[in-house]
């Protein structure tokens, strides 16, 4: 999924990035960085019970203009509304996030996979790659936007 979604990424073009589409939806932009926050937060944070990538080794060199929120109650929306990328520097950060989780996925011990319950990281996991699927069906639809549109960049 990771590939899939670094590609559908690089063929969005940076200048369209930011475009605010119409209605509710959210910039590729915004969309890509939440992905990848989102993980780091959940693999480096919850899962391995560490401090996250962005606030820690790459603090300051994510790429995203602001941190987005990490309370309970924060507004995703807004912060997506708000938040600029440099595509230059959240891909290394994303790349080292999916690194990590890579890493946590082949640490795991056998089995971890095999019984359902709530308390494994596998539920867990199985978010992350449905909000990863969703998120390459968001960007690729925004593209597809993009194209149709007559003043896209």
């Amino acid at each position: 999924m990771h590939e899939l979604l670094e590609t559908t990424v690089a063929r969005f073009p940076t200048e369209a990035l930011h475009e605010h589409p119409p209605g509710t939806a959210v910039p590729a932009a915004a969309c890509w960085a939440q992905t990848v926050a989102c993980e780091d937060l959940t693999v480096n944070g919850v899962l391995g019970r560490g401090t996250p990538f962005l606030l820690s080794t790459w603090a300051g060199r994510t790429g995203l203009s602001e941190t987005p929120p990490l309370i309970g109650t924060a507004d995703w929306g807004a912060w997506a509304r708000r938040v600029r990328l440099d595509r230059a520097q959240l891909r290394p950060y994303a790349l080292a996030v999916y690194a990590s989780t890579d890493a946590y996925i082949a640490g795991l011990p056998d089995g971890v996979f095999d019984a359902p319950r709530a308390d494994r990281p596998a539920c867990l996991l199985s978010a992350l790659l449905l909000r990863l699927s969703m998120t390459v069906g968001e960007i690729a639809s925004l593209l597809a936007l993009t194209a149709a549109t007559p003043n896209a960049n």
